[in-house]
């Protein structure tokens, strides 16, 4: 992407400009952590709010107008802000390699991170020093008001000013949870995007599509475009466009995909681009239509060849992502699928995998699966059991993980093949190997963020 020195040169240099000054804490009596590693930083921020979950703006509003972060227009940056039950993650991933492909610089703020926390920001498609982070940490500390923030706020708020800092051109800010009172949500964005809209975080957003609609179209604005990837797309989103004047652009009626064996197609009511269709792209046809409907509003130059150029080089760890085991040539189908929705789509990816292997012969596909217990594990397995051939059932590193007896229920609801349980993904992993070389099987990971961490870890 051509920006790999600069981006660490900036950072440093911003590192060494910050730890130069001196700054007066208005948080003293608060302990600060002992260590100025990052880990010690995200320890000392996930002990600071009574809740790991707290959503609403108020507290994150006071002190980022008081830091004045998150004014990214002043700054001379256009900003897009990205809501979705799935789809997120690959939808800005793209937006943000084809913009660095065209020379523009670029940030990102995305969570939650797979492996290292440093992931959560990207500018100009690189990870930035734990340095750059543990300076925006020290930053918002010293010089916030004495207010109660979660883990989450706290990140953001250090996200915003390492990206502030930086100077882009564009900055592309993923939602955390739903969007009307996600953090993220105190930018006032150029563009506001849905990339779809799902049943998940129940607890918080609601329990249909109507209410969930309804939050994530909380992060749409005035006069500007809102853009919805989704094709069915619940009334709650319609009637919040229409409630604040926000100019809505709809997947189906304002930009469409188009797809055969060899050729993909998208068009709007101004461009059409057409090109020969990649196989295994790393990115879901229907989030590259989103994608390129967001880079047409931002009034970007669409090339179909740089397209495809895009597609071909494109990696989103965790998404539809490909490992092979060195040691015996083991492929490995890693996706954090955790919902209905995205279950769904793996699904459908499984099913093409199939058909194009049953020209020679049946490959069968070995599960390895862990879920967090707030999931609707029967509905993800509903949508996978047709192509499991065995499953490996494991329990997650986190007070949040699913009972291996959960699992179990789960799956023998909709699946008669054999399982087995292990305490660690890396067990279940190892053994789902084994197998799958006995009989020239292929490995799917899925179920969950810590799953697939799990995973990477253990053959990056």
């Amino acid at each position: 992407m051509g920006h790999v020195d600069w981006s660490y040169k900036w950072a440093n240099q911003i590192y060494m400009n910050e730890s130069k000054s001196s700054c007066t804490s208005h948080l003293a009596a608060q302990p600060q952590p002992q260590s100025k590693t990052l880990a010690a930083w995200l320890h000392y921020l996930s002990s600071l709010h009574h809740a790991d979950i707290d959503l609403g703006l108020e507290r994150i509003g006071i002190v980022a107008k008081a830091l004045n972060l998150g004014d990214f227009s002043s700054l001379g940056s256009k900003v897009v802000l990205i809501a979705g039950t799935n789809g997120k993650g690959t939808t800005s991933r793209f937006i943000e390699s084809y913009l660095c492909d065209q020379g523009a610089t670029v940030g990102v703020f995305n969570s939650p991170h797979l492996i290292h926390y440093n992931e959560c920001v990207r500018v100009n498609g690189q990870l930035l020093p734990d340095q750059v982070h543990i300076q925006a940490f020290d930053y918002i500390e010293t010089h916030r008001p004495d207010i109660s923030l979660t883990a989450f706020e706290y990140q953001t708020l250090a996200a915003f000013y390492i990206l502030a800092q930086a100077k882009l051109d564009y900055v592309l800010i993923e939602v955390g949870m739903g969007g009307r009172l996600d953090s993220t949500n105190v930018v006032n964005p150029d563009i506001s995007v849905i990339t779809t809209v799902a049943i998940d975080h129940q607890a918080f957003l609601g329990g249909d599509r109507q209410s969930i609609g309804f939050e994530k179209a909380g992060i749409f604005r005035a006069n500007k475009p809102a853009i919805v990837g989704e094709y069915d797309i619940p009334a709650t989103v319609f009637e919040q466009a229409q409630n604040i004047g926000c100019r809505l652009l709809c997947a189906g009626a304002d930009f469409s995909i188009e797809l055969t064996d060899k050729t993909w197609c998208w068009q709007s009511k101004s461009q059409r681009l057409s090109a020969s269709r990649l196989q295994h792209a790393a990115i879901p046809w229907q989030n590259l239509s989103t994608a390129l409907a967001v880079l047409e509003q931002l009034e970007v130059t669409l090339d179909s060849a740089q397209v495809n150029q895009v597609l071909a080089t494109i990696k989103v760890e965790g998404r539809m992502h490909r490992l092979t085991v060195d040691a015996c040539h083991q492929p490995l189908l890693l996706d954090v699928a955790h919902n209905v929705q995205a279950a769904q789509y793996l699904a459908e990816h499984l099913a093409e995998h199939l058909a194009e292997h049953l020209v020679e012969q049946s490959q069968p596909i070995i599960a390895v699966v862990g879920m967090l217990k707030d999931k609707d594990m029967a509905g993800v397995m509903a949508h996978l059991a047709p192509y499991i051939d065995q499953w490996h059932l494991c329990q997650l590193d986190t007070p949040r993980t699913a009972s291996l007896e959960q699992l179990v229920t789960a799956v023998e609801i909709h699946s008669e093949r054999p399982h087995s349980c292990y305490q660690q993904v890396a067990d279940g992993l190892t053994q789902a190997i084994v197998h799958a070389n006995q009989v020239n099987g292929m490995v799917v990971v899925f179920g969950s963020f810590f799953t697939v961490a799990d995973a990477i870890k253990q053959y990056q």
